[in-house]
């Protein structure tokens, strides 16, 4: 008798004002959590994306918003009662609302399969706060982190991952075996 599973992987959003959103690109499900309340230009700007490359996956946008325990009640209860996430969004910013991604397949006896899911974060704008270089007006002169001039957001790196997985998963674990079969000193492999 064949079986059907999922797994779902559910995120806090981290800002005061939170905007999730879902989306697809190509067959990479996602759902970016970002900072509403300032300008993707200021320090405190950051967005973090789940995505998926299940073929049958869906995504709650939000936890129902509530009183005291209702988001996670609502959510438990509907993760149990229901085959798939119901859709919920909202128009207006929240704060630190959740999001839920679910992926689902069914498999005949004997077969096997992974579901994978990618977490990844964008703080793109830093500034040096033990010894701040400023401008002729006294702000602080803000630069990109390394990662942001390659990826744009946390959706762009979440895809990058999904798409390009069998090989960075090779050439991270060729470089573990190399490090882990050297001759080097255990504190430096550690």
């Amino acid at each position: 008798e064949d079986v059907e599973f999922s797994a779902c992987f559910s995120l806090r959003n981290p800002f005061p004002v939170s905007k999730n959103e879902k989306g697809k690109e190509g067959d990479i499900s996602f759902a970016c959590l970002k900072h509403a309340g300032v300008s993707e230009t200021d320090v405190a700007y950051g967005d973090l994306t789940i995505a998926t490359d299940a073929k049958c996956a869906c995504t709650q946008e939000y936890w129902y918003r509530g009183g005291w325990c209702d988001g996670i009640s609502v959510y438990w209860r509907e993760l149990t009662e229901q085959d798939r996430l119901r859709p919920r969004s909202y128009e207006e910013a929240g704060a630190h609302d959740h999001c839920a991604m679910m992926a689902a397949e069914t498999l005949r006896p004997g077969e096997k399969s992974d579901l994978r899911f990618v977490l990844s974060w964008n703080v793109p704008n830093n500034y040096n706060s033990r010894n701040p270089f400023q401008d002729e007006n006294g702000k602080d002169i803000i630069w990109k982190n390394y990662y942001a001039t390659m990826f744009e957001t946390s959706v762009s790196s979440a895809v990058y991952a999904l798409s390009e997985w069998d090989r960075l998963f090779d050439q991270t674990d060729a470089y573990r075996k190399a490090m882990f079969e050297s001759t080097l000193d255990d504190a430096v492999i550690d």
